[in-house]
């Protein structure tokens, strides 16, 4: 797998994999990349880059847990 900020590149190769999909946790968050895949042979032959696909790394960190809540059970009157 390779990427660059701009679609027309430069790409660097940033992964090499055997399974069907990826989660790029070495790009920055809020930043458009491009990517392309190639694959390679057993004989070491790689093929042509794929068609460039842009992408952006969402926020992947949890908000911190609430402090300070207060929970209040509601009065049940009875009729």
């Amino acid at each position: 797998m390779h990427r660059a900020t701009n679609e027309d590149g430069p790409y660097s190769r940033i992964r090499t994999t055997t399974e069907a999909s990826y989660l790029d946790t070495s790009a920055a968050e809020g930043i458009r990349y491009h990517y392309r895949v190639d694959a390679v042979d057993a004989a070491g032959n790689e093929s042509a880059p794929s068609t460039a696909v842009p992408g952006v790394r969402g926020d992947l960190i949890p908000p911190s847990p609430l402090t300070g809540l207060t929970v209040t059970r509601p009065s049940t009157a009875s009729p």
